[in-house]
């Protein structure tokens, strides 16, 4: 996304009824070594990039989905918004940042899923389709 376009994109949001006080994140350089996310609210967006100087590429990601594995963005720190510049190393590092949120069984689930939709169910045509 052209990260230079944020702040018309935000107004159409905003002017489209969606709620200043959305969720939302941009993800700047997304599985790169110097990845960023800047979450915040979709009314602070355009002022944290401003504030923080864009490195594109960048996604805007908005709605609950940003809130899914942080907690919500204070409003009374000193900016409205939260910045992650730890970048990212690998999916090893994802899962055991995600597993807490899905309990001890995470990765089993994940198995027993990954083994029906490779080895099973999936693969299987529905009956009467032949």
């Amino acid at each position: 996304m052209a990260l230079h376009r944020i702040h018309p994109l935000v107004q159409d949001l905003l002017s489209a009824a969606w709620p200043p006080d959305t969720p939302a994140a941009v993800i700047e350089r997304a599985s790169c070594p110097d990845q960023r996310v800047i979450r915040s609210q979709l009314r602070h967006v355009p002022d944290a990039l401003a504030h923080h100087a864009a490195r594109p590429p960048g996604l805007l990601v908005v709605g609950r989905a940003c809130d899914a594995l942080c907690d919500a963005v204070p409003e009374d720190g000193r900016y409205p918004w939260r910045v992650e510049d730890d970048g990212f190393r690998d999916l090893d590092d994802f899962v055991d940042y995600v597993r807490p949120a899905f309990g001890d069984d995470g990765e089993r689930q994940h198995d027993e899923q990954h083994n029906v939709q490779h080895n099973g169910a999936l693969n299987n045509p529905p009956v009467g389709s032949e």
